[in-house]
């Protein structure tokens, strides 16, 4: 049977089994879903072409239809917190949602049982006023991933470690050469030296790492420069004009002379991949 205190109101109704633990008394839980937002969401090209009639962002409105004593339950992914479904589905924005409960521990167990069945999901718990109550999440889940992100973390910095050893060490043997050193290998440092050696030489790897990347970076900004034409750098130059624009014309003109653009730029990165 379902409790006879669940809510009712114009919002879905729904009733669910959650079978979490299951060595534990199955609970029949009774909620509705709420959508985290009532205004509507800019689209990509009103933002894109910055037109000024474009709506704001909106705030989350689903505090204003909580009861004193209701708990709502929100859905968010455990690597970037962005809000989605409590199957682990993506959404878009403005169709997030939350479900109500009459109690903090219908919320928990429910909560419980979605992140028990979809470890991407992690489950937050809000009082009627908003404030933080609970977060739910699968602990093995989210501890092996930070498990391996570590393992990563720790992976480059060893690698652009013996890098910046690699660069050190034949710098040392190149100048031991030159100053006529009969026997460079015979060194002898205390600890506190060493430690300062492997500092540098993380130094020294991030930034040779960084410089390929800026270096990369170059030179795919001037092979894009050089593939435009004149011609047409005079015609995209038109979207510093157009940007902002209150006339629908021409923010139309915008988006399309923006869509040429970057096509021309997937073409040009493509072409230099092959």
């Amino acid at each position: 049977m379902v409790p006879s205190n669940l809510t009712v109101s114009c919002y879905k109704i729904s009733e669910e089994i959650i079978r979490s633990r299951p060595w534990e008394e199955t609970l029949i839980v009774g909620y509705r879903e709420l959508k985290l937002f009532d205004e509507p969401f800019p689209t990509w090209d009103q933002i894109l072409s910055g037109d000024p009639e474009s709506p704001r962002l909106p705030k989350e409105s689903w505090r204003k239809y909580m009861q004193p004593g209701e708990f709502a339950l929100h859905f968010k992914h455990f690597q970037t917190s962005q809000p989605i479904g409590a199957e682990g589905e993506l959404l878009a924005q403005p169709n997030g949602y939350c479900r109500v409960f009459d109690s903090v521990e219908e919320a928990n167990e429910h909560g419980s049982g979605v992140c028990h069945q979809h470890p991407v999901v992690v489950c937050v718990i809000y009082d009627s006023s908003g404030k933080l109550v609970k977060r739910i999440y699968n602990r093995k889940k989210v501890t092996w991933f930070a498990i391996l992100m570590w393992i990563g973390i720790l992976f480059w910095l060893g690698i652009l470690t013996l890098a910046g050893l690699a660069l050190a060490a034949s710098a040392y043997f190149v100048v031991a050469f030159l100053l006529g050193v009969k026997n460079p290998t015979n060194l002898t440092l205390p600890g506190y030296v060493w430690v300062i050696i492997l500092m540098a030489a993380l130094a020294l790897g991030s930034y040779g790492f960084w410089t390929r990347i800026k270096w990369k970076a170059k030179r795919r900004v001037d092979k894009l420069q050089a593939a435009i034409s004149p011609e047409e750098r005079k015609y995209f130059a038109q979207l510093n004009t157009l940007y902002g624009s209150t006339e629908p014309a021409e923010r139309e003109r915008f988006l399309k002379i923006s869509e040429v653009f970057r096509e021309k730029v997937r073409r040009t990165l493509r072409t230099n991949k092959k």
